[in-house]
């Protein structure tokens, strides 16, 4: 689902001459000002006499002017202004043109000579208007995230009669043990503000377990589905709380001691409630790096708790 966002940017420019002593005649210093046309633009960018990809000016939303350096007066200057969001998406650029014909027009109409002065002259410079322009769209954001690092099997601490209390299964070291996930993200399936977003998140998981006393992993599978609720802040880093539930195969055989290899006539299969919370930043437009903090509790059978993880995972995701 796609979401068109207006975005316009209005502006004045205002034309600051310096005096003839500290300028030649052909010299001009103008600073441009402008503002945001709605509620949430977090970030500006800018570039003069030009729109070239890797030559913008980037600038946080306090940020409203730009002054030059001394230019030519005599020919014109033309400064594109953008507004964003998340600093990911851009809308159109505003132009806002230093007319030279104007600007020496509004000279010659002064009568008084110019004199030595502390204080510049100065000049309101026709922009011609920022025509208003259709928004660029804004599509859904989806990326592909890798993440790894390490966790542990919190039931083996806290709450331990809760799980398997019949030992059904064979217990497992609480050591550390390696995860790695891979997800696809959908970040804004719905949009409650332009900072504020419902998306998606599924994929599939890893786990090595040790088991307890004797040499040999035991090696986790699963495939996972959440619901995302993200935050974007002002420096296009998003805190992410994402809820769902995933369904877990072990390569082995958990119910005999010692633990087999995976048996296809005696699967072991596991279910449940997963929960997330993430901070990822955008490193540019296309990629990010962050970490996450997943709990998740697997059930057996009819709602039987088998264990309770705990693991944190940092990541790197290419959007698209």
């Amino acid at each position: 689902m796609s979401i068109k966002k207006s975005i316009r940017i209005l502006a004045l420019a205002l034309a600051i001459i310096i005096p003839g002593q500290l300028l030649s005649a052909e010299e001009v210093s103008i600073t441009w000002k402008w503002e945001a046309s709605q509620e949430g633009i977090t970030v500006f960018r800018y570039q003069l006499d030009g729109e070239q990809s890797d030559l913008w000016t980037v600038v946080d939303a306090s940020t409203l002017t730009y002054e030059s350096a001394p230019l030519d007066g005599e020919v014109n200057h033309v400064l594109y202004v953008q507004q964003s969001f998340d600093g990911i998406l851009w809308g159109p650029s505003g132009s806002y043109t230093y007319d030279a014909a104007s600007y020496k027009a509004s000279l010659n109409q002064v009568e008084a000579p110019v004199v030595a002065s502390v204080e510049p002259v100065e000049a309101v410079v026709a922009t011609q208007g920022a025509p208003v322009q259709e928004a660029a769209q804004t599509v859904n954001r989806n990326a592909i995230e890798l993440s790894a690092f390490a966790g542990g099997r919190a039931s083996n601490y806290v709450l331990t009669s809760m799980f398997d209390s019949s030992n059904t299964y064979t217990d497992l070291n609480p050591m550390i043990l390696p995860s790695v996930a891979l997800d696809y993200i959908a970040d804004q399936l719905v949009s409650f503000s332009p900072t504020f977003n419902l998306g998606l998140r599924i994929g599939l998981g890893y786990q090595m377990y040790w088991k307890s006393g004797l040499a040999g992993q035991v090696h986790f599978g699963d495939v996972h589905a959440l619901m995302t609720l993200g935050k974007t802040f002002k420096n296009a880093s998003t805190v992410e709380l994402a809820l769902g539930a995933g369904v877990a195969i072990p390569y082995a055989n958990l119910t005999t001691a010692p633990i087999t290899a995976f048996d296809p006539a005696n699967i072991n299969v596991f279910y449940g409630p997963v929960g997330s919370l993430s901070y990822r930043k955008m490193l540019n437009a296309q990629w990010s790096a962050g970490i996450t903090g997943e709990v998740r509790m697997l059930l057996s059978g009819m709602f039987v708790p088998y264990e309770l993880t705990g693991t944190v995972r940092a990541s790197i995701a290419r959007w698209f």
